[in-house]
């Protein structure tokens, strides 16, 4: 796991200093939060009833459904108000969203034992926070991004005002 993180790690550095993007670091710094402790989870798994390929896709397909889930659930809400979206209604639809999928994957598994099932509920809940965490990054760098057009726009008009000043 380590070796993975490292090679991940040396892989968004690349990347980094070749396309001058942050986007590498939120994918490793997200991805280095859930993958030590899911492969952790998956290791004291003693009755190995699940391949690392099936945990994989509870994380990637689960948690990226139970995101899409939580946005269906959430859509007839938008308008309800910031500070009450926020406190109240994510939170229940989130862990509604959640438990549904893994409801899903448990009728379609039928786990024997409880670290089973704990894999299960953990692999879609990581992948949920990942993928949630992912929105959120792309969010805020998108608005970055976004400001730092507008204040090199606004840089340029400044410049060629002061040129046609000159100029007369």
């Amino acid at each position: 796991v380590f070796f993975f993180m490292l090679i991940c790690t040396a892989i968004s550095l690349v990347f980094s200093f070749v396309r001058s993007s942050i986007l590498p670091f939120i994918v490793v710094g997200g991805l280095c939060a859930v993958v030590p402790l899911m492969v952790f989870l998956f290791e004291t798994n003693y009755a190995r009833n699940l391949t690392i390929l099936d945990v994989g896709k509870m994380f990637l397909i689960g948690g990226l459904s139970s995101l899409v889930l939580t946005m269906i659930f959430y859509s007839p809400f938008a308008y309800a108000g910031e500070v009450v979206s926020a406190v109240l209604l994510a939170p229940l639809l989130e862990e509604l969203a959640k438990a549904i999928i893994v409801i899903f994957f448990v009728a379609k598994i039928k786990p024997k034992n409880m670290l089973t099932g704990l894999l299960i509920g953990f692999s879609i809940g990581a992948g949920f926070a990942l993928f949630e965490n992912f929105v959120y990054a792309f969010d805020a760098y998108s608005e970055f991004l976004i400001l730092e057009n507008n204040s090199n726009k606004k840089v340029k008009v400044e410049k060629k005002s002061k040129n046609n000043k000159k100029r007369t």
